[in-house]
């Protein structure tokens, strides 16, 4: 009698010690699975705020030399005017 109880308590715990790593493995994995997609989406964003100030930078960069381009316009047309009503030739 003492026999079969022994065997059923070692049997208990053998059971409960298997579920219990299986539990742990299974928190284990979704841990791991839950990081991997955490990881992922930070990557993401991170890309996305890259891409996004550059994205700015060039639309800025743009407006500068828009602005540069059209100042040296108006130099080249004074200069242009300046010459030919012969300024400068005192």
């Amino acid at each position: 009698m003492k026999n079969r109880k022994r065997k059923r308590t070692d049997n208990s715990k053998r059971i409960i010690a298997a579920a219990a790593l299986l539990v742990g493995a299974s928190l284990s994995a979704m841990t791991i699975l839950f990081i991997n997609a955490v990881r992922g989406q930070l990557w993401q964003q991170s890309v996305s705020a890259i891409v996004e100030s550059t994205r700015q930078g060039r639309d800025t960069l743009q407006i500068q030399l828009r602005k540069e381009y059209e100042s040296m316009g108006t130099v080249t047309l004074y200069l242009k005017d300046f010459a030919s009503t012969g300024g400068g030739a005192g």
